[in-house]
Parts: structure tokens; C-alpha cells; sequence
């Protein structure tokens, strides 16, 4: 008998996620002085932010990198270095700095039009996802293949135009196996996707995707076997913590496969790492 499509969304509450802000005095190899906030660190840059705006600072060019946690503590510093100082300054320096990105500093920074935005990496757009998943199946076959576990394997790319919009291509096989049930899904699949920075950082995103696509499916018994080809939709919402090349996430995602005669769809976590290029 033929089912209704129905749609399962699943909220992430990510409250606090992250590291620290940390409060910093930044020291130049030039002897220019800094107080601001780190928003974000690369491999060969850190993003830096005070009342001046927020900007990229490559690490060839930081003799020293005190943290703080208040302005105070910075103007500790500057006292035991024997700098001049206005507090005033300071503490303006420390509360801009202490604000979130704004979504113009950070397009301005993704789409690398800072001037100490490094051409290598504005162009690093593009991520490849290794995706292990594991799934519980839901609805009326939960009894009978209650588990499923595989891998996937995701590319998504960003846009400079678009800052927060990203499209997805996802492949991958995933197997349930309970005696006497067994039931294989390959599948491939496409569609939109999104990532939003928490609290203004770079490091740190929240990321969805809804894709679509066709599965080949191969279920059997002791004594029947059958395939087919079906529609199927792959859902996520996670977490992903991004560095220069690298980085990890961890989703929670929805699995759906049409079927005229039985509605299969399963729910589960997938983690993993990212490779950016």
C-alpha cells in the first residue's frame, strides 16, 4: 500500500560550542602593538578583530601572542614591556574585539578581499567529507533491520558570491544485517546546503544539507531476493570545526528511500574528517 511522504526535521541546540574567546595583545615583528580579540587560527594566519575591523594576520609576522582575558590584564602587559598606553583605547580595543563577526567581515574575509588574505587561501573553497554513518531504522521495518552502518563519501563547495550557501555531492553504501534480513542501499545523491559561523568565528560552523538522488537497494531472506532502484532524500544538520586544510564534524542525519509498498527511512549520526583544497 502506498505511504505519504513525511519529512523528519532534526533541531541541533549547539549553545556554547567552541573554544574560549580569547582576549590577546598581539606584538608585530614590526613592534606594532594589538589588543583585539582572536576570532579564528590557520596554519599560516590568524583572523584578529578590535575597533579597527577584522582582518587576517599571517603568522610570519607575530613576534608574540599574549592572551588575556580581560582588558586589564592587557594593560598589565604594556606596564611590564614599559609601553605607552592609553586604558581608554585598550578597553575599546578589547570590547570591539570581543563582539561577533559581522556577516560583511566575514564575507570580506571568506571572499578574500582583506588585503592580508592570502590568494591560496581565498580559493580553498572546496571539501571532501570522509562520512562514516551509522543509522536506526524507523517506522515498521525497525524490528526486522533495526541497524544500519556504512560510509559515505561527500564533496561540498562554497560560494563568493553566496557566502553561506554550499552545494552538496554525496556517494556511499550503507548495510543492515539481522538474521535473516539483509538489506544493502547504495546511493548517490545532490542538492543545497548551507554553513553558518557560530558566534562569528571561522572555526567554528553549524551546516546543513537536504540531497536527492536515486539508491539502488538489494534486501533478501533464506529464501527470497529482490532489488530495485528508488528515489531516496539524505538530510543533515551538524557541526563542523574548520582549520587552513584540515578539519572534523560530527551530523545527525535523516535517511529516506521511496518505495510504493513500504516506507523505509532511518535516522543516525555520521563523523568524520574534512580535507579543504
Amino acid at each position: 500500500m502506498a505511504r505519504t511522504l513525511r519529512q523528519f526535521f532534526f533541531v541541533l541546540i549547539l549553545s556554547g560550542i567552541g573554544l574560549p574567546l580569547l582576549g590577546d595583545t598581539l606584538i608585530l615583528k614590526n613592534e606594532t602593538v594589538l589588543v583585539g580579540k582572536v576570532k579564528g587560527k590557520y596554519e599560516d594566519r590568524i583572523i584578529f578583530k578590535n575597533s579597527y575591523g577584522a582582518f587576517n594576520v599571517s603568522r610570519d609576522q607575530i613576534k608574540k601572542l599574549y592572551e588575556t582575558k580581560s582588558y586589564k590584564e592587557d594593560i598589565t602587559i604594556r606596564k611590564k614591556l614599559g609601553l605607552n598606553f592609553n586604558a581608554l583605547d585598550i578597553r575599546k580595543n578589547y570590547s570591539e574585539g570581543d563582539k561577533s563577526l559581522t556577516p560583511s567581515e566575514v564575507k570580506k574575509l571568506k571572499a578574500g578581499t582583506e588585503t592580508r588574505k592570502t590568494e591560496k587561501e581565498t580559493t580553498r573553497r572546496n571539501r571532501i567529507q570522509i562520512e562514516p554513518v551509522f543509522t536506526k531504522t524507523m517506522g515498521e521495518l525497525g524490528s526486522s533491520i533495526p541497524y544500519g552502518y556504512g560510509a559515505l563519501l561527500s564533496y561540498s563547495r562554497d560560494f563568493e558570491s553566496l557566502p553561506f550557501f554550499n552545494i552538496y555531492l554525496r556517494g556511499g553504501y550503507i548495510y543492515h544485517n539481522n538474521a535473516p534480513y539483509k538489506l544493502g542501499i547504495a546511493t548517490t545523491l545532490g542538492g543545497p546546503g548551507f554553513s553558518a559561523p557560530v558566534k562569528g568565528s571561522l572555526n567554528h560552523w553549524i551546516t546543513g544539507s537536504v540531497t536527492a538522488g536515486a539508491s539502488y537497494m538489494n534486501i533478501s531472506n533464506e529464501t527470497d531476493k529482490a532489488d530495485t532502484i528508488s528515489f531516496t532524500t539524505f538530510s543533515h544538520l551538524g557541526y563542523e570545526y574548520r582549520m587552513n586544510r584540515t578539519g572534523f564534524f560530527i551530523n545527525i542525519c535523516h535517511l529516506y528511500v521511496y518505495d510504493k509498498d513500504v516506507f523505509f527511512h532511518s535516522a543516525g549520526l555520521s563523523a568524520g574528517l574534512i580535507i579543504k583544497f
